[in-house]
């Protein structure tokens, strides 16, 4: 009897259909929990981070968002999914592609089951930065910039954008003054070793920072910022994770994996969102 249950539960893993929608959800997922994780690494020291945060992002999100597009119209049209050329013609617009995952789990979803695409400033504010990242805007930025290319140095490093657009409205939402001179305080403590040390660093804007204090202070500011702005980013994978765990269910015309197995690490409270840095679907 356990042999024989045993073999029923692997059955759907041997579907090609069940084991590309699986594979797809966990390249999804995975991506958006490597952002996560780097993009709360991130610092002026460490800028890299950043870029291995809107690269693993702007993936995440946009295999996530067409995985639900393409199983919605499964849903719709006898299992037929969206081919290649209207995937492709979708493009990598995160913004469009969040909004129709967004009226598709409006359509779908039970509203006990389903919160709907955050849409405050800051939510915005970070799809409005990684889908210019993604669409490839801002994504060459530095080679463009270096090559001379028509209109490369009017835009903007997607270091800064993301500075000046995401951690700047945080800071507006979230900062407080007790915060701040207890960050004051804290650098403090390192201006007796600023005769014997010499600094050369700019901030994610490119703003001079040659002083030790000054670096500490600036460190301390983003690392405050940053677990607010992860809960802000980490509310749309939780969006995302509610509208494709609905998506994801077994039905008579479509066989498929439950998809929340692979997105529940995001469907957590805001606390959590916050506190946590390192992120995987493993």
């Amino acid at each position: 009897m356990r042999a024989t249950r045993c073999l029923a539960m692997a059955t759907p893993a041997t579907n090609p259909t069940w084991r590309a929608i699986a594979r797809e959800a966990g390249l999804a997922a995975e991506h958006i929990g490597v952002g996560a994780t780097a993009l709360s690494r991130a610092s002026h020291w460490q800028d890299a981070l950043y870029s291995q945060a809107f690269f693993a992002l702007s993936i995440g999100f946009e295999r996530a968002c067409k995985l639900g597009l393409s199983i919605d119209h499964a849903l719709s049209h006898d299992g037929q999914f969206l081919d290649r050329q209207t995937l492709k013609a979708s493009g990598h617009d995160l913004k469009e592609l969040l909004e129709k995952l967004d009226r598709v789990g409006e359509r779908r979803c039970s509203q006990q089951a389903y919160g709907r695409l955050p849409c405050s400033e800051i939510h915005q504010a970070i799809i409005d930065t990684l889908t210019e990242f993604a669409s490839n805007v801002t994504r060459y930025y530095n080679l463009e910039f270096l090559a001379g290319e028509p209109g490369a140095t009017e835009r903007q490093d997607p270091i800064a954008t993301w500075f000046e657009q995401v951690t700047a409205r945080v800071l507006d939402a979230h900062d407080q003054e007790r915060y701040r001179v207890r960050r004051e305080s804290g650098a403090s403590a390192f201006a007796g070793l600023e005769s014997i040390m010499l600094i050369r660093q700019t901030s994610e804007t490119g703003e001079e920072l040659n002083t030790l204090t000054g670096n500490v202070l600036h460190s301390k500011t983003i690392e405050f910022a940053r677990r607010w702005e992860r809960m802000y980013l980490l509310q749309i994978a939780r969006f995302i994770a509610r509208v494709l765990g609905h998506l994801g269910q077994p039905t008579d015309q479509l066989e498929m994996p439950y998809l929340t197995d692979f997105f529940r690490t995001f469907l957590t409270e805001d606390k959590f969102l916050r506190s946590k840095v390192n992120w995987s679907i493993y």
